[in-house]
């Protein structure tokens, strides 16, 4: 996965999910890890992170929320990973 893959999957997640969608690779085979595992951020990642598990077969998807830092609030993210 190269960046301008990863810029590609952002800019159609916005197009579809809105403007403030936000999906960050954090594992990836390709970069040799054992799995793929992406964190998807703003209002609508539930569906954004729906959207996507449904082309990555096996995909579990999670909820988990951020510390806040430095005064900001805490975030919700969804959290994909597949083999």
């Amino acid at each position: 996965m190269t960046r301008e893959d990863i810029r590609e999957i952002n800019a159609s997640a916005r197009r579809a999910f809105g403007a403030d969608i936000s999906i960050m690779v954090a594992r990836c085979k390709a970069w040799g890890n054992d799995d793929n595992c992406i964190l998807v951020q703003g209002e609508r990642h539930h569906d954004a992170t729906a959207g996507f598990a449904r082309t990555a077969r096996g995909a579990k998807i999670t909820a988990d929320q951020s510390p806040g830092f430095m005064g900001s609030p805490a975030r919700t993210y969804s959290k994909v990973v597949w083999a």
